[in-house]
């Protein structure tokens, strides 16, 4: 979801009466997804076919099926809830051709030309200013289908600059919380 200011924040919860060895299948809780903050429906929709196939991959990887509904030992479901932020320490990375005499960048590497009247730099540097970024939360829920109480949540939290980034920031999101399923 993001072209990277910041890594992943991740934090896990479950209840410790539930028996995870004993859950083998699992289906989707589609009243209970929600996507707070996208900006169009097709990047809603971008995001909810990362996730889910995410997530269907991760489960079937560690040995659970995906079934109906009514057949599910647990249900899934997720939010997301984005926000767009200004974050002033950023540093955007630039190619810059720049007078140097009239230049706020600081260049990492330069090759200067001198010409009679002036002196130009050309390099790669790192210029200060605003930058909006993407702030997002993913909660993934696995709910028990027959008491509907929360089992496992897993919580992901990042910023992102671009729509591809955090789509790519989604499936780490989701990685990242399923090396921690099941618990223990």
């Amino acid at each position: 979801m993001f072209a990277c200011v910041s890594d992943l924040a991740y934090d896990t919860q479950y209840n410790r009466s539930v028996n995870f060895k004993e859950l083998r299948t699992f289906a989707w809780n589609d009243n209970d997804v929600a996507y707070v903050g996208a900006r169009t429906e097709e990047i809603r929709k971008r995001v909810d076919n990362t996730i889910r196939s995410t997530v269907v991959t991760r489960l079937t990887e560690k040995g659970y099926t995906q079934v109906a509904l009514e057949d599910a030992d647990f249900l899934v479901s997720y939010h997301i809830v984005v926000t767009q932020e200004i974050d002033t320490m950023a540093v955007t990375e630039q190619s810059a051709i720049t007078i140097f005499e009239n230049s706020n960048i600081n260049l990492d590497e330069t090759y200067t030309i001198v010409y009679p009247d002036r002196t130009i730099g050309v390099g790669r540097g790192a210029a200060p200013g605003d930058l909006t970024v993407k702030k997002g939360t993913l909660l993934l829920f696995f709910i028990d289908s027959e008491t509907k109480r929360l089992m496992w949540q897993g919580t992901a939290v990042g910023t992102a600059v671009t729509t591809r980034e955090a789509l790519t920031r989604s499936r780490k999101a989701i990685d990242g919380l399923l090396d921690q399923f099941p618990p223990g």
